[in-house]
């Protein structure tokens, strides 16, 4: 029940922390064509180089006390991909679009580039308050810059492509008090500040489709964007009470989102033949247009309430049953208040020796309403 929403597995992370003694590593990794098979569309081994190199450092602030775990790590991937327009196709599209004037970038087919670049680093310090209190704050930061990432390939020209830029960064904090031998409580707080961007390499428009033969122009959806900050907390209390392990907790999550999507905002033309491109004939639904403002603004808080017990009915068998409750509020749509969702599940050892354990759940779990289809 301490996990909430429409859950399909949970990831249990744990960052390394520094100690009384200073440590440091160092690592690569490289990567070369010449190691790659044969591309089997260009007969030929597509470019591509990686380097992934990376250092961390760690040790004591104050001994015994206070300890910092810092690391850096970056990756530069210089690939490419094939683009299979026929030459001769690429020829009457070019021409056609100089003979209209056409002010975008025109086609071409082959090899094109795809380089992406990405930092990462995580920053983290931890506190021993005294016996019974523990304190940790971290910092990282994700970075990605990309060329040609979507839309491109295959019959798709570059032109149809956009690059993509992300910037992830998180404060993170962490307390656990021990308020008995017996009793814990955790409390974790968040800020996350997301924003990415997906810039067309064809800023002109419209976007064009030849069934069979190509696409081009700008790619549709673009340019897009999402910034995100994300708000959270979460309180859990745990107590041990003899075969019973009680564990209480709260959960708030604030989500303050702008998406631009501007969808078809350019054009969109869709054409049955390269004839019928080239006489400037269009499929009867073939021209797609989007209009209005594409940015969208919302806050999204989401609230969880739950309680549960973990029971060691024997050594041989546990049980564990909870019940929890979550609240998620959108402007757009009624706020959906029956969400109680309760949970049961058990962990059985047959056999003496243990080494079969059977395992069977039952609950009922609440999706949230995803927010980048509301806001499509």
């Amino acid at each position: 029940a301490e996990f909430g929403r429409a859950l399909g597995g949970y990831i249990n992370m744990v960052t390394r922390s520094g100690t009384n003694q200073l440590h440091g590593t160092l690592y690569g990794y490289l990567r070369n064509q010449r190691l790659n098979a044969t591309n089997a569309l260009s007969q030929s081994k597509l470019p591509i180089t990686q380097a992934q190199y990376g250092a961390s450092l760690s040790g004591p602030i104050l001994r015994d006390r206070t300890f910092y775990f810092a690391n850096f790590e970056r990756k530069q991937l210089n690939q490419s991909g094939l683009i299979t327009i026929t030459p001769a196709n690429v020829a009457a599209i070019n021409t056609r679009l100089q003979t209209i004037g056409y002010q975008g970038p025109q086609i071409a087919t082959g090899l094109y580039s795809n380089p992406v670049d990405t930092n990462n680093f995580l920053a983290k310090i931890d506190h021993h308050v005294n016996a019974r209190d523990e304190f940790s704050a971290r910092y990282s930061l994700y970075d990605v810059n990309s060329r040609n990432t979507r839309g491109v390939g295959a019959l798709s020209a570059v032109s149809a492509a956009t690059g993509l830029h992300t910037l992830d960064q998180t404060v993170a904090i962490s307390n656990i008090f021990t308020l008995s031998p017996r009793t814990v409580n955790e409390t974790r707080g968040q800020f996350t500040r997301s924003n990415l961007t997906a810039l067309p390499n064809d800023t002109v428009g419209p976007a064009v489709n030849i069934s069979g033969v190509a696409a081009f122009g700008i790619l549709s959806f673009s340019p897009q964007r999402r910034l995100d900050n994300l708000y959270e907390i979460v309180d859990n209390l745990s107590h041990q009470a003899g075969r019973h392990s009680l564990r209480v907790g709260t959960d708030f999550l604030f989500n303050d989102l702008t998406i631009t999507f501007p969808m078809s905002s350019r054009g969109s033309y869709s054409f049955s033949s390269l004839a019928n491109f080239l006489n400037g004939t269009y499929n009867s639904s073939g021209y797609t247009q989007s209009f209005g403002n594409p940015v969208v603004h919302q806050t999204n808080p989401n609230l969880g309430i739950y309680a549960q017990d973990q029971w060691n009915l024997t050594p041989a068998l546990t049980l564990n049953a909870g019940l929890r409750y979550d609240l998620q509020f959108l402007r757009a749509i009624a706020t959906d208040r029956n969400n109680v969702s309760p949970r049961v599940g058990f962990a059985w050892s047959p056999f003496r020796n243990r080494a079969t354990v059977v395992r069977g759940s039952c609950g009922l779990f609440y999706d949230r309403v995803p927010l980048r289809a509301l806001s499509n």
